[in-house]
């Protein structure tokens, strides 16, 4: 499918001598856009190859970048998208090509708003509607929702650009977690002078980046002037109209802006491997190792004992607690016997280890039978092993059901896996809201398909250049590149 385009409405003033272009008009329209560069389209397709991350809205599908990390958890990612209100367009992680085109396209919530062109001062921005009862606020929300790709927020930094033009007017911001209820004010994005637009970065990780999935930006604004225009005293994102992306080579004046750093529900950490040479080892390789381990199994089990050749430095640093118990003294001479333990479990377990050693950190796979993973998570907990807790929580993330997430979450608890714990909390409610989401999207989708115009739909611009309109272009901006005659209303 094409990406979406954005094309710009011609100003007035474009459209005179019957819509004749100047030389300068018509060497700009035949100017390449940056967006159908190779390098623009090939960032587009490589986006939408990858699995959403998360939706806006339960609209558009979200994806992550990744981020350089030395330490800290593995997995860890960066997400921005924005909107831009010249081109009425949203745009996510600074590609050229929109996510998104239409205010109402990323929107959760809207009530009372609409896209004003003030043409007289040549000016763009989101205010209440002109229609509605003067004393009634005008309501719009954004929801960002990572659940589906397992992100939690860690930090979270907005631009949230408003501006108000009356004593009587107020734009207030809030937001919250998704899955409480409750709205937290954010005092930093309120507009404070008159007729500034208050569009600094403000922090807003205290209040959403709490060990959920997402948040719900809102915003409301109202004004108690009785002058016929105090719709337009309170204002979202007001620049000029000739702010756009268009023809730019990066993505820029976005009046919203959300900045948000992410992590895995369940993340490992990042282990380094133990220091020297490492070349060969392997396990059970009895010409270089030094340190035996015996797995004896639990008086009464049917297993048998199992022998295991290692090497002390690479199971001492995953594991302080085996090699402290070391009995022998000499290369070839030490053995630790681990008592009441599975050797399907210890076998794992030193996989892990070796795995660690071998190839990329991450690379180890718990086992695919629950049962076999909880006996690794218990001895992993008992022998303090680094990162393989996480491994074990990680294999049993994906078995959680709504039937079991209670059963997983105790269990969980019990064995010091408190990422597991957390997400087997969480589960229900975001399975839930997912499904939700799921059939909303499908909705959204079917109306963006169902034919909406007719002829009556389209008139004839006869806007004056000096003139202030007062109603809302239905789809903003998306005109036939070039002389622009006609506007859908």
């Amino acid at each position: 499918m094409a990406p979406p385009r954005i094309y710009i409405r011609p100003k007035p003033e474009a459209l005179a001598h019957g819509g004749m272009l100047t030389e300068g008009q018509r060497e700009l329209l035949h100017k390449q856009d940056p967006r159908d560069t190779p390098e623009a389209q090939a960032a587009h397709a490589r986006a939408r190859d990858q699995p959403a991350a998360g939706y806006l809205s339960a609209k558009q599908a979200l994806h992550v970048e990744p981020c350089a990390q030395a330490t800290g958890p593995q997995g860890r990612v960066a997400h921005t998208v924005g909107y831009n209100p010249s081109d009425d367009a949203y745009y996510e992680n600074a590609r050229l090509i929109p996510l998104a085109q239409g205010w109402r396209n990323g929107v959760h919530y809207e009530q009372g708003i609409h896209r004003k062109l003030e043409y007289d001062h040549e000016m763009v921005y989101l205010a209440r509607e002109p229609r509605q009862n003067p004393i009634e606020p005008a309501v719009i929300e954004w929801k960002l929702n990572f659940f589906v790709g397992g992100f939690y927020p860690t930090r979270v930094r907005a631009r949230l650009a408003s501006a108000r033009f009356s004593p009587n007017a107020r734009v207030m911001w809030f937001a919250r977690p998704l899955r409480s209820g409750e709205w937290q004010r954010l005092d930093a994005a309120t507009p404070t002078e008159l007729g500034q637009v208050t569009d600094e970065f403000i922090e807003l990780t205290p209040m959403v980046a709490t060990e959920e999935y997402g948040f719900v930006l809102r915003a409301r604004l109202e004004c108690s002037d009785q002058d016929g225009v105090s719709w337009q005293k309170t204002q979202l994102f007001r620049q000029p109209m000739d702010s756009g992306c268009q023809g730019e080579a990066e993505v820029k004046n976005l009046g919203l802006e959300i900045c948000t750093d992410l992590r895995p529900d369940v993340a490992r950490p990042v282990v380094p491997p133990p220091a020297g040479n490492l070349e060969g080892r392997s396990l059970n390789d009895t010409t270089g190792s030094d340190l035996t381990l015996v797995a004896q199994p639990p008086q009464g089990s049917d297993a048998q004992p199992e022998t295991f050749a290692v090497h002390a430095d690479v199971v001492g640093h995953y594991s302080a607690h085996i090699t402290d118990q070391q009995s022998g003294e000499g290369k070839g001479s030490s053995e630790v016997k681990l008592v009441d333990t599975n050797p399907t479990s210890v076998r794992s377990m030193l996989a892990y280890m070796y795995d660690q050693v071998a190839s990329e950190p991450g690379a180890f796979q718990p086992p695919s039978e629950p049962a076999e993973t909880w006996a690794l998570l218990d001895l992993a907990r008992r022998y303090a092993v680094t990162g393989l807790t996480e491994a074990c929580e990680q294999g049993l993330r994906g078995q959680v059901t709504v039937d079991n997430a209670d059963e997983f979450g105790r269990r969980a608890r019990d064995l010091g896996a408190r990422q597991l714990a957390r997400y087997c909390e969480l589960f229900p409610f975001y399975h839930d809201l997912a499904a939700q989401e799921h059939t909303a999207r499908q909705e959204y989708e079917k109306s963006r398909l169902a034919p909406r115009h007719t002829a009556a739909n389209f008139v004839r611009s006869s806007q004056p250049s000096n003139a202030s309109s007062s109603s809302e272009d239905v789809l903003p901006g998306q005109t036939m590149r070039g002389p622009a005659f006609m506007n859908r209303k």
